[in-house]
């Protein structure tokens, strides 16, 4: 019998209960306090006598606490429902909701939990829902995906070959409403490690980062390979292992992380597999798509669009059976009955295939090579995007006959292009512009704002009838000549030239606007403060950018630190 991880949390609680279990930077909780904690959570949702299967919302920063009160859910046979804090309002109160969230568990209500009371332990069945996660719907909805007991145990069973053990350090890169939260918590809190997670300014992929694996003397993480090539090589003393999870990792890249780290492994899976499906160890030689082999309990089928299994070699769709497959779509029978369909390759009664809809091919060593995806859903570094959820709010804004939304670039360098078609194209100009991409920022994270929109009379249809994507991703990639910079250029042109090359659309240096209205990430924005680093010869982190993120407040730090302006 697979163990539960509240139970093997209890176990290393029992054992080493000084232990620490989560480093959230400003406070470090052990195994026993994680587990008195959680019990606490369990036994205030108990009395509130909620039906099984109810959900609960957690509406709390990374950090101990945070995952207290996830255990404590799952210890009251309940399930939990991570919100993104960052998110507008608006979508949160829509996810709420559509989950049916009976509480939302945030600072204030844990402050009344009594500290010292107990749960009433009690044995949950494999299929009692674990969580809801939230991902881009090609409809333009967010689909929430239902996770069972059974499959969350599962996946920590299967991360056993990573390695890990007491006393590492598992840096905590995925934000708590991302699947990969789950990996980067549950997996060495089940094999007695400790958990770190830290401002999202202390991870920020480059010098932030670096600082960050070395001050806190990590020794496993999972980071995406745009992530991964933005580390500054040099020497990290106690990082042994790496997981590379949520792209195509680039051939030399794996090969140079492989030689630094012990274990430098890669892994697939989508949210409706619970996290992960397949699992490898990167050697020499293997290609770039490489994503492992199936892991303990997952079955793999590649099989063309007749449903039948392709050959070695040959692309089809990845079909992923076992404990992982998810329980379907929430409130959403159509769709689950469409991508989670009868098994017709296994003989275990009412077994499903999860339909990835993502392409791959079976290579002689029985790993499996990642092709992309069979629809336009998009991966933006590392990040699930439909472009459907974008296409929808700029459509709702009323300014526009047509849009579509396409990726450009690749790895770090990869970034979302907006077609649109006004109504009235003369009459389009910064100003709708602006307009749409507040619309975007209002409804959607910040992921999924373009860093470009373009205007158009139509957009190119293709001999199916439908938006040509591929044309329109073409044309995304051709960009404009970008101005050269003055020679004696003022600071605030200086900056305005680092955001154009970084951007790759000119920016007035008089611009009120923020680096991230503009359509700025934060791996672009990583970027530009090594550009700015080495112009003015400043140090400047993420967080110093990120709170003076206009031309104008960059001018003004940078006029108080550098003698180069």
């Amino acid at each position: 019998m697979i163990p539960r991880l509240e139970d093997l949390l209890d176990r290393h609680a029992e054992r080493t209960p000084d232990a620490p279990a989560v480093d959230g930077g400003a406070r470090t909780a052990t195994f026993a306090e994680v587990a008195r904690r959680s019990s606490a959570i369990a036994a205030a949702l108990q009395r509130e006598d909620l039906p099984a299967e109810s959900v609960v919302a957690l509406d709390l920063p990374a950090g101990p606490d945070l995952v207290a009160a996830m255990v404590g859910v799952l210890r009251a046979g309940l399930a939990f429902l991570p919100l993104n804090r960052e998110a507008p309002a608006t979508r949160r109160h829509d996810l709420l909701r559509r989950a049916a969230a009976r509480v939302v568990i945030d600072t204030g209500l844990l402050e009344e939990i009594d500290p010292d009371a107990s749960h009433r332990r009690v044995d949950h069945p494999p299929g009692r829902l674990a969580y809801v996660i939230f991902t881009s719907g090609s409809t333009g909805e967010p689909k929430g995906v239902m996770v069972e007991r059974g499959s969350l145990d599962a996946m920590l069973a299967a991360h056993e070959p990573m390695g890990l053990r007491p006393g590492d350090r598992y840096l905590v890169f995925a934000p708590p409403h991302f699947d990969g939260f789950l990996v980067d918590t549950f997996v060495p809190l089940a094999a007695g490690a400790c958990a770190v997670m830290l401002p999202r300014h202390d991870i920020m992929p480059g010098p932030d980062l670096a600082a960050t694996l070395t001050a806190r003397a990590i020794t496993f993480a999972t980071l995406p390979p745009a992530a991964l090539a933005l580390l500054p090589r040099r020497p990290y003393p106690a990082l042994r292992g790496i997981l590379t999870a949520g792209d195509r990792i680039p051939a030399a890249l794996a090969a140079e992380w492989s030689a630094r780290v012990e274990a430098f492994h890669n892994s697939y899976g989508p949210t409706e597999a619970t996290v992960a499906a397949t699992f490898g160890t990167y050697e020499p030689g293997m290609p770039q798509n490489h994503v492992g082999a199936p892991l303990p309990g997952v079955r793999v089928h590649i099989v063309d669009d007749r449903g039948e299994p392709v050959a070695d070699g040959r692309p089809g769709e990845i079909l992923i059976g076992g404990p992982g497959v998810a329980r379907g779509y929430l409130d959403d029978p159509p769709l689950t009955a469409a991508r989670f369909v009868p098994d017709p390759f296994g003989a275990e009664p009412g077994a499903r295939l999860y339909r990835s809809g993502d392409l791959g091919s079976w290579r002689p060593d029985g790993t499996i090579a990642f092709h992309g995806r069979c629809d336009d859903e998009l991966k933006v570094r590392g990040v699930r995007i439909h472009p459907a959820e974008i296409e929808t709010v700029l459509l709702g804004t009323g300014e526009l006959r047509e849009a579509a939304v396409v990726a450009a670039g690749e790895g770090a360098d990869v970034r979302l292009v907006a077609f649109a078609v006004p109504h009235d194209e003369a009459a389009a100009d910064g100003g709708t512009a602006d307009r749409l991409r507040r619309a975007i920022g209002d409804a959607l994270p910040r992921a999924y704002l373009p860093q470009e929109i373009r205007f158009a009379d139509a957009l190119p249809i293709a001999s199916t009838g439908k938006v040509d994507r591929i044309e329109l991703a073409r044309q995304a990639a051709l960009r404009d000549r970008l101005p050269a910079r003055e020679d004696g250029a003022s600071l605030e042109a200086r900056i305005a030239d680092a955001w154009t090359r970084v951007l790759e659309n000119p920016v007035d240096p008089g611009t009120p606007r923020s680096f991230f209205e503009l359509g700025g990430q934060s791996l672009t924005a990583v970027k530009v403060v090594g550009l700015l680093a080495e112009e003015f010869g400043v140090t400047m982190r993420y967080i110093d950018f990120f709170r003076n993120a206009t031309v104008a407040g960059l001018a003004a730090w940078i006029k108080d630190r550098s003698e180069n302006v």
